[in-house]
């Protein structure tokens, strides 16, 4: 499996979203999977309606944080956590026998915030 993670920097420019999504659709067609951070895509209705694959958002601002997983059909969604806070995201999907747990996280630029972070992420993990 490939996987492939990119801060977006926002993609909240349609134009913007449906470049990347024509530059990363190989790579998720052939099974593969696309950690996207700092999207701030709340609404995601655009992007359901020209990505022709699973995707799943954690986005609550339209200036700051927000999470997205783009991922292949093939794969069959088993579970999903969000933070509610558009920093972490975390599913379990399944194709044939296997299983994987795919996490993707937009971490605090503060270092003691990103501390506390990380140890709520893990026990998430956990």
């Amino acid at each position: 499996m490939s996987i492939l993670t990119f801060n977006t920097n926002s993609l909240g420019d349609k134009k913007k979203l449906k470049r990347l999504l024509i530059k990363v659709d190989p790579l998720v067609t052939k099974g593969g999977v696309v950690l996207l951070q700092e999207t701030h895509v709340v609404k995601t209705e655009y992007l359901g309606s020209i990505w022709k694959n699973k995707f799943l958002s954690n986005c609550v601002s339209t200036n700051s944080a927000g999470v997205l997983i783009l991922y292949n059909n093939d794969y069959e969604l088993l579970e999903e956590y969000s933070d509610g806070k558009g920093r972490q995201l975390i599913i379990a999907i399944k194709k044939d026998k296997e299983k994987y747990i795919v996490i993707n996280a937009y971490y605090p630029n503060d270092h003691k915030a990103s501390l506390i972070f990380a140890n709520e992420l893990y026990e998430q993990i956990l």
